[in-house]
């Protein structure tokens, strides 16, 4: 009887320790790009106006451009995922040509690109 008594109080403390080292969802931390918290920045809601101000006019990434038209998703989408527009306008800072997008902006863009630039 004792050894029975022994061989449960060890599995349940087994069976403790494995639940308590198991992972806790409500722990994991949001992930942020400087003070930005990515999951609040996707492309309709945020990636959109940034470009729209910036990019989306005559002479730069209008419709019809030779540069390639930023005015929808589909247009962006190709420079992201070449990583065109992370090298230009994150890494050298040389888009757009007025100068760089303020640090908000830019580390928006970079959440957007982190999470597979997606079409949200």
């Amino acid at each position: 009887m004792k050894k029975l008594l022994l061989l449960l109080t060890m599995t349940l403390s087994i069976a403790l320790c494995i639940t308590a080292c198991g992972d806790d969802d409500d722990e994991n931390p949001e992930t942020m790009v400087g003070d930005v918290v990515c999951s609040t920045v996707t492309y309709d809601g945020t990636i959109k106006a940034i470009v729209s101000t910036n990019c989306n006019f005559e002479g730069c990434h209008a419709v019809g451009s030779m540069n390639g038209s930023y005015e929808d998703y589909a247009g962006l989408k190709v420079v992201a995922d070449n990583g065109k527009l992370k090298t230009r306008v994150i890494d050298l800072k040389t888009m757009p040509p007025t100068g760089a997008l303020p640090t908000e902006q830019l580390n928006q863009l970079q959440c957007w690109l982190n999470d597979g630039a997606l079409d949200n």
